[in-house]
């Protein structure tokens, strides 16, 4: 063999932006956003309480949607300063959080944070304080987190990054499916309305209100 004749190069399979590099931005995001929170619920209460998004593992998922959406956006956008991955950041979260906030009332008849005590809250949904932590986050995410995640993907075999890729993706998906029942058909229990079917008669034995409050503590469904 020539040893001048070099092999080609083989693309990570998180080359670009792809299926697999969005499900990490949201795996990692998601596990940070856990972090986060449960040290700000540490540093301003005290304690630690559960600061989960789902039943099952240390995922805050509004933080991995939300990263996916910024990344993404960040980069159409061509925000290539700190000043503008700030601006931007800015605008996102705060979109972003009221989003949330309506869609989670809309489908599941509650809501987990409101801000009516903020003089520049907007509707209980978002702040405009607030939203000064999206911009820091933004930037935190796109100048050290988001590089650090692609290093990190980089040091991992096609073959088995697209396993576990594919691995955690079913979980995730499980648990969110099950966290969004479980906490639906509390909604239902809170109105009195008995189970249906054995699928909710499972809920009922697994998942009842106080192990839904442990969970979600910060959760409080709306008339």
């Amino acid at each position: 063999m020539n040893p001048l004749v070099h092999k080609k190069e083989v693309k990570s399979f998180v080359e670009g932006v792809n299926y697999y590099k969005i499900s990490w931005i949201f795996i990692f995001f998601s596990v940070i956003g856990f972090i986060i929170e449960s040290l700000w619920c540490l540093i301003t209460n005290g304690f630690i309480e559960s600061r989960r998004g789902l039943i099952y593992g240390p995922f805050s998922q509004i933080y991995g949607f939300g990263a996916v959406i910024f990344i993404l956006t960040l980069i159409k956008l061509k925000a290539n300063n700190n000043l503008k991955i700030f601006i931007y950041s800015y605008i996102l979260g705060a979109i972003f959080e009221y989003i949330s906030s309506f869609a989670q009332q809309i489908i599941f008849g509650s809501v987990s944070w409101v801000y009516n005590d903020d003089l520049i809250g907007i509707n209980g949904r978002t702040s405009l304080l607030y939203s000064l932590f999206w911009g820091v986050l933004g930037l935190v995410l796109m100048l050290w987190l988001y590089p650090l995640l692609n290093k990190f993907l980089k040091v991992i075999s096609n073959k088995k990054g697209i396993i576990l890729t594919n691995i955690i993706v079913i979980f995730i998906v499980l648990d969110m499916l099950i966290s969004g029942l479980a906490v639906y058909r509390e909604q239902k229990r809170n109105r009195n309305i008995p189970p249906s079917n054995e699928i909710e008669k499972v809920l009922d034995e697994y998942y009842p209100n106080d192990y839904m409050d442990k969970v979600y503590p910060n959760m409080k469904f709306t008339e």
